[in-house]
């Protein structure tokens, strides 16, 4: 690469291969980076199945589920720069110009440093989302609001673009970047809380004898959607929180270094945590999400085997069977025993009737005597 053209340009983690072969680190490197590409292999059939779960089961409102798939719909852009990235880090350069290696890593690093950029301000929008539905909780749901996702989109794509741009060709210092990301993600989780207590509170409201009949049905509804998904949107924001802060500290520890060594660690546990946060957004998604679990659990029961413990034979002390494979079977013996029950409750209560009427009866005879 032309070395006039690095100046000023910053890539996102892309380890200088000759710097490598100084210090000796080149096969483990390789083994580093050859379970980071089976792991993004693994991420990329996990995102396809999130997806296939976003579109069939709609789990949340329509503008917060539109924000998810633009927060997963990057990774599969980000996943595949990332695989150029590796697969240039030691080979494949021969065989390419100057001029077209140029170009195709420019490319891959302006497209996934813009995908990282994206997945770092996620959080903030999403909070804003349950901003608009706690403001508008009385046409949430049947005004839909499209609107609302367009325009957090249209705010949220130019400022990811242009920090990106900015980050690659040192526009601003690292600590700025670096700091504006920590601070927007620690103040929509603090939004969040606020955005949680506000519905908790107006919620509480409604069973108040001053506030009875002020809000309409909807509106009551729309304040119980909100309580929920932001509290299921505060059990996955959490790591969220955890990810973005930790790759963008890494970035600052990456900046500040002056030990080679220390830099190629930085780089190599930054691209690892990526991957993590990527593998692990999902799946907190769906063990948070009621509907895609339900459906997770049935897909495995589908595709594993049946085990031989599935049914278990049981029977009562007596040998009598006590469940069945036939429902039908099963529905007459519960209502057999139900009416048996019923029939010597019956019983009971008339035997305990006619010990009764003996003595009241003697009782009786001897008062008028």
């Amino acid at each position: 690469m032309n070395s006039t053209s690095l100046i000023n340009y910053r890539f996102l983690t892309f380890i200088n291969g000759s710097t490598v072969d100084f210090i000796g680190w080149r096969l483990p490197l390789q083994f580093i980076y050859s379970f980071e590409v089976f792991m993004l292999f693994t991420n990329f059939v996990e995102y396809i199945y999130t997806f296939y779960l976003l579109l069939r089961f709609r789990a949340m409102h329509s503008n917060l589920h539109i924000l998810l798939l633009l927060y997963g719909g990057q990774y599969f852009f980000s996943m595949i720069s990332r695989l150029f990235q590796v697969y240039f880090q030691f080979n494949g350069s021969e065989s390419l110009d100057d001029a077209t290696f140029d170009s195709l890593l420019y490319t891959v690093n302006y497209t996934r440093t813009i995908c990282l950029f994206i997945a770092f301000n996620m959080l903030p929008f999403l909070v804003f989302e349950r901003c608009f539905a706690t403001c508008f909780a009385g046409t949430y749901e049947t005004d839909r609001h499209f609107w609302i996702p367009l325009t957090l989109i249209s705010v949220m794509m130019p400022v990811c673009v242009l920090s990106a741009i900015a980050y690659i060709n040192n526009w601003f210092p690292i600590y700025a970047h670096c700091i504006l990301l920590i601070v927007l993600n620690i103040g929509g989780s603090l939004l969040l809380i606020i955005v949680t207590k506000c519905n908790i509170r107006l919620h509480n409201s409604y069973s108040t004898l001053e506030h009875h009949g002020l809000y309409s049905l909807s509106e009551r509804f729309q304040v119980s959607e909100n309580i929920k998904t932001c509290q299921w949107l505060s059990r996955i924001q959490g790591s969220i929180l955890f990810f973005n802060v930790a790759c963008v500290s890494i970035l600052i520890l990456e900046h500040i270094s002056t030990n080679e060594k220390l830099i190629i660690m930085a780089n190599v546990s930054f691209n690892i945590l990526c991957t993590i946060y990527a593998a692990v957004a999902p799946i907190v998604v769906i063990i948070y999400t009621p509907e895609w679990t339900r459906e997770t659990i049935r897909l495995w029961h589908l595709i594993s085997p049946q085990s031989n413990c599935d049914h278990l034979d049981l029977r009562t002390t007596f040998g009598e069977e006590m469940s069945y494979s036939d429902k039908n079977v099963e529905s007459k013996v519960y209502f057999d025993q139900l009416q048996k029950n019923l029939t010597k409750q019956a019983m009971e209560k008339s035997r305990k009737k006619q010990q009764r009427s003996p003595s009241w009866n003697n009782d009786e005879h001897e008062i008028f005597l």
